[in-house]
């Protein structure tokens, strides 16, 4: 029987895992193994072959920021506002106001690579973040190399589970169109500066998240988290050791 090709939605029904509603309207996958599990399939889920989006070269204003930016316009609505997936793989709903210009463009939109996506993150963030890539991610972090090595090792994992799980189910998945972004910061102290803005004070009941419009995960080294080391027990400095009991507590 012929595999049958189907989008991504971004989210591994089959899996585990808790999904909550922050009060700024991202949807999060709360719990690491749950939350890596959603990342293979790509995002958007949309038929690319059912339908061909316009590229469009725009010119954005927000606050006293001005910048270009080219991708594609999803969806397009009567008050002007827009439905933007830029080049790095973010979704963006933009206000009429903050369109000062809009132009067509030849040529189809081409993706980021992954050390384009990398760099860009890394310009929103505080100094001190490096990038590693991996087959399938970009991971942009501030913490230890084998922690972000273990991290990456794990995330290609889950990976191809995945796909496996659905290639023998008859199901043939479509590769990602976009770098698969994850950032890794060294502490929860971190973590939550950035992730509060996004998902509000839920971020502080969770190890980590996915924010579908951003297509990232955001979480923090478990190697050091405050009591989610049992009492009387070291800390592995092999990472391959202890987090695999720090993840497996909150699968």
């Amino acid at each position: 029987m012929e595999p049958k090709t189907v989008p991504h939605s971004g989210v591994a029904p089959h899996w585990h895992r808790i999904l909550t509603r922050s009060a700024h309207g991202n949807w999060v996958i709360a719990g690491l193994v749950g939350l890596i599990l959603g990342l293979p399939p790509n995002v958007q889920a949309y038929n690319r072959e059912a339908k061909a989006y316009e590229t469009r070269k725009l010119t954005i204003k927000q606050g006293e920021s001005t910048r270009e930016a080219t991708g594609e316009v999803l969806a397009a609505y009567s008050d002007g506002s827009l439905l933007f997936l830029s080049r790095d793989g973010q979704l963006r709903t933009l206000l009429s106001e903050e369109v000062v210009s809009s132009t067509p463009t030849a040529a189809p939109m081409e993706p980021m690579l992954g050390a384009e996506v990398g760099q860009s993150v890394i310009a929103e963030l505080p100094p001190g973040f490096k990038v590693t890539e991996t087959k399938h991610y970009v991971l942009v972090y501030n913490t230890s190399d084998i922690y972000v090595d273990w991290v990456g090792k794990l995330f290609e994992r889950l990976y191809r589970g995945f796909y496996n799980y659905w290639r023998n189910k008859g199901v043939k998945l479509e590769e990602p169109r976009f770098p698969l972004v994850a950032i890794v910061f060294s502490d929860k102290a971190g973590y939550m500066a950035y992730a509060e803005r996004e998902v509000g004070e839920a971020a502080g009941a969770m190890i980590g998240y996915y924010n579908m419009k951003t297509n990232r995960v955001i979480t923090y080294d478990l190697t050091g988290v405050d009591g989610l080391v049992p009492t009387g027990q070291r800390v592995s400095s092999q990472v391959g050791d202890a987090p695999q009991c720090l993840a497996g507590r909150h699968a």
